[in-house]
């Protein structure tokens, strides 16, 4: 891809990122709340807890897009599981 496309791309996913972040509440009333959130986070905002937590998620990996380092990243969070270092 090229560096134009990152950029672009890794903006898109920022604002996806913001999005869920800052709207968590209208994506709880919208999407409902999630089970394994409430039961597992302890609370009533555990379903709000992931959605901000996958919002900021979104956003990490898209500034690592625009660096240009998401695929070394995503090597080595995965090389455990597939052997790629070895």
């Amino acid at each position: 891809m090229t560096i134009t496309g990152r950029i672009i791309f890794g903006l898109i996913g920022i604002a996806v990122g913001y999005l869920f972040v800052r709207y968590s509440e209208w994506f709880f009333r919208t999407i409902g709340s999630i089970g394994w959130a409430e039961k597992w986070l302890h609370g009533e905002g555990g379903t709000r807890l992931v959605l901000k937590l996958f919002g900021i998620l979104i956003i990490f990996l898209s500034c690592l897009m625009i660096t240009g380092l998401l695929g070394g990243f995503m090597r080595w969070l995965l090389s455990p599981l597939i052997n790629l270092y070895q």
